[in-house]
């Protein structure tokens, strides 16, 4: 018997269908699939060809809008994140995971527009790590880094849920304390001097131990308006103090707060280690820009 025949008899109408989709998946080629369907399309009534044309025309039409919505939806999920992560990135110190020195202008900015509605005392430590040059030049830039991410834990485990810990400069942090006066700002201060005054970085075979000098101003002592500038210098010159009186200490605008000898460097009498010149990066180099 003749297959193309038997195929278009209308005994066999709805099983040569059958056949036809299963020619094309077996067969798996575009041409014998295509001959298949032309074979019972072209043997349909006007009515039922019509129907079927517009369904399969609705069904693509569908399949197509919704796969191009999920690909937009994707693509729009997918922009969002990478915008929220170069947000934070932008706002985030590589190193440290602490805010960076933009953060914490936007912050202090938003604290003093506040402070001008509320009058509550906002408060701005300056910290800068001790002879941090030496670190560097006695145990390389990797082991430096180390010791700013210990100076960075102190910082932030010393500080209020509120607070803004920013690292700003190469080995120069701050705090912005919103809501504390002078008294209390320099507690704060006092707490992360002592505490990393307690602290080491292992490096290698070497223990690291630094000091920092801390300098506290706040809104109190500044006459208004205060802006970031003011606030800024005036807590940058209480620094300079600090490390003209000879470093490990806490200074406050306004007055001499918490005497005490300075603790000088302690750095073992250790090598330079071999593996930290032969694995050390330049482009890696994070640390170390402004040296007081």
């Amino acid at each position: 018997m003749d297959v193309r025949r038997w195929l278009l008899s209308a005994k066999n109408h709805h099983r040569s269908s059958w056949l036809a989709l299963a020619g094309v998946v077996l067969a798996g080629g575009a041409p014998a699939g295509l001959w298949a369907v032309w074979t019972v399309l072209e043997h349909l009534p006007a009515q039922e060809l019509r129907s079927i044309t517009l369904w399969f025309v609705g069904l693509t039409s569908a399949a197509v809008l919704g796969g191009f919505g999920a690909v937009a939806g994707w693509l729009m999920d997918a922009l969002v994140d990478a915008r929220e992560q170069l947000a934070q990135e932008a706002l985030e110190d590589h190193l440290t995971g602490l805010s960076n020195r933009r953060a914490m202008q936007h912050a202090l900015t938003a604290e003093l527009r506040r402070h001008e509605r509320t009058r509550e005392p906002v408060a701005l430590i300056m910290l800068d790590v001790d002879h941090f040059k030496r670190v560097n030049d006695r145990f390389g830039h990797p082991a430096g880094d180390a010791v700013l991410c210990t100076v960075a834990q102190q910082v932030r485990s010393a500080c209020r849920g509120m607070d803004v810990a920013a690292r700003v400069g190469g080995e120069e942090f701050a705090v912005l304390a919103p809501g504390l006066h002078a008294q209390d700002a320099t507690r704060v201060a006092e707490r992360i001097r002592r505490a990393l005054e307690d602290a080491s970085t292992m490096f290698g075979d070497a223990t690291i131990k630094v000091t920092l000098s801390a300098g506290v101003a706040t809104t109190d002592e500044l006459q208004p308006p205060v802006d970031v500038q003011a606030l800024w210098a005036a807590s940058d010159v209480q620094l300079y103090r600090a490390k003209q009186g000879g470093r490990n200490l806490v200074k406050t605008a306004g007055k001499d707060s918490f005497p005490q000898h300075p603790t000088p460097l302690s750095l073992p009498q250790v090598p330079l280690q071999p593996q930290a010149i032969a694995n050390h990066d330049p482009e890696k180099n994070w640390n170390s820009v402004r040296r007081r």
